[in-house]
């Protein structure tokens, strides 16, 4: 029988189990299609996204014969799992999609029902999902360190992903102007990468967010691009170059959580 974790509680270790088999929805790419007169068939227009997916629903019942006698508790610690909190996304993992998680809210729980003969739960959980599935080994930090060597990174999906990049520069006791991360041989460009190290002492790129900071400090006045780091299907290359002699010798820490992802 199948699991799911949900905001990093196992549904299991409540006393319940999914009894249903698994039904697994994928991602609908979100087009749309015009038609023109005088010309048949239509037009794709592809909007570049995929839409959120309404998982069909888990019908749960209870499973700890131990904890028959505390129904009402098990049946508001359910409640309380999955219904309390802010309105945002949580990290949602289904056993039957190993090695990967995805973001998601729970929408509805079900009529509980109670078996008249030994008190049982019987419920049913709606949740809604972001599109992709993230590899849990794309949440491996990768780290490399230099300026202007190109450095490899192989995304097994076949999708591509939106990374996270931490950069940080080694012994400098200045701040760094005019920067270039290259990814791909495009050229991501800062006005001004560490004005002082003392209080900004690194730059995040955060390409799924659409985001340029420094802890909880707005830094996006020092990115010059309109479009954020992606990493491609296979191989990519990234690099670092600062601008001018001064910095030709500043070497980087950088650091990359990849979010390898799969539909």
């Amino acid at each position: 029988m199948n699991n799911i974790i949900y905001n990093g509680q196992s549904l299991r270790d409540l006393g319940f189990v999914v009894k249903n088999h698994p039904v697994h929805s994928v991602a609908e790419r979100d087009l749309e299609f015009a038609s023109v007169i005088g010309r048949s068939g239509d037009y794709i227009v592809d909007n570049y996204r995929y839409k959120n997916v309404d998982i069909p629903p888990y019908e749960i019942n209870m499973l700890d014969f131990d904890r028959l006698q505390n129904t009402d508790e098990n049946e508001r610690r359910l409640i309380d799992w999955l219904m309390t909190g802010d309105g945002s996304y949580k990290r949602f993992e289904d056993s039957t999609v190993p090695g990967y998680f995805c973001n998601a809210i729970c929408t509805n729980i079900g009529e509980i029902q109670r078996n008249d003969i030994n008190g049982f739960l019987n419920t049913s959980l709606q949740f809604n999902r972001e599109p992709f599935w993230y590899s849990n080994e794309g949440q491996n930090v990768i780290e490399f360190e230099g300026s202007r060597t190109d450095f490899t990174i192989i995304n097994p999906e076949r999708y591509y992903s939106e990374p996270y990049i931490k950069i940080t520069p080694a012994n400098c006791s200045v701040g760094i102007g005019e920067t270039d991360l290259l990814v791909n041989d495009v050229a991501y460009k800062f006005n001004q990468l560490v004005s002082n190290p003392s209080v900004d002492p690194f730059i995040e790129i955060d390409s799924e967010k659409a985001d340029v900071f420094c802890g909880n400090t707005d830094k996006n006045a020092y990115a010059r691009f309109d479009y954020f780091p992606i990493l491609q299907p296979g191989e990519n290359t990234i690099s670092i170059w600062v601008k001018g002699s001064s910095g030709a010798s500043i070497l980087f820490d950088v650091q990359i959580i990849p979010r390898w992802r799969r539909l």
